[in-house]
């Protein structure tokens, strides 16, 4: 059995493990043994024979960060050509985290992850988890980029009137740039333009989930 330092000391390092395609992680946990979860606790055990119910409120150590990508009716009056969305990234988030709920340890913010979203009426879905971190500067926070092609022509016969095209978007998290654990950023990203300004974001902060509460019985 571990010790309370110990337990508190313990890093999960996998990150990649709950990432994949959008239909992987959109219909259950990717990673082989679920999410991983924790809580903490400190309750005084009652007397010699007799039931102590302690209540542990369990946190999922990842965050879900959806993205939701539209493309604004008025980008057709802009331009006469189509913009196919091809794949999303995140990037610059947590390499690690506690498994026990503590201060931060985020490690080197390398994560990253590129998706494939999948299309539902008219819109471009993106699914990913990670780490937690605090509050990180503008610039150095956790980024979406949205990687589109624009087809001047429209026409999928003629490939050298395309260009590449990226929407970048730095997640706020739930404030400066800060991501909890067992958070919910919800991201819609309307494109209304050829450049990176021209992709108007909300985020909506929510908790994952209502928490588990587990009863134990100790010194029964």
């Amino acid at each position: 059995m571990k010790t309370r330092a110990a337990l508190t000391a313990l890093v999960e390092k996998s990150a990649a493990d709950y990432n994949g395609t959008f239909a992987e992680v959109s219909t259950a946990a990717k990673r082989s043994d679920g999410f991983v979860m924790s809580g903490m606790k400190s309750q005084t055990v009652g007397a010699v024979n007799s039931t102590t119910n302690v209540g542990i409120t369990l946190k999922r150590t990842v965050a879900k960060v959806v993205l939701q990508t539209t493309i604004d009716p008025s980008f057709a009056d802009k331009y006469a050509g189509t913009l196919t969305i091809h794949s999303v990234k995140l990037s610059k988030a947590a390499s690690q985290s506690l498994v026990v709920v503590g201060t931060p340890t985020p490690g080197a913010m390398t994560f990253s992850h590129t998706q494939t979203p999948a299309t539902a009426s008219g819109k471009c879905n993106a699914l990913f988890y990670c780490f937690e971190n605090g509050a990180l500067p503008a610039g150095s926070r956790v980024l979406l980029e949205i990687n589109a092609t624009y087809d001047s022509d429209g026409s999928t016969s003629t490939t050298d009137d395309r260009s590449e095209v990226t929407y970048s978007v730095e997640l706020t998290g739930k404030a400066a740039g800060e991501i909890l654990r067992n958070g919910y950023y919800r991201i819609a990203a309307n494109i209304t333009g050829l450049v990176g300004q021209d992709c108007a974001v909300s985020v909506t902060v929510a908790d994952w989930e209502t928490p588990v509460t587990q009863n134990v019985e100790l010194g029964a």
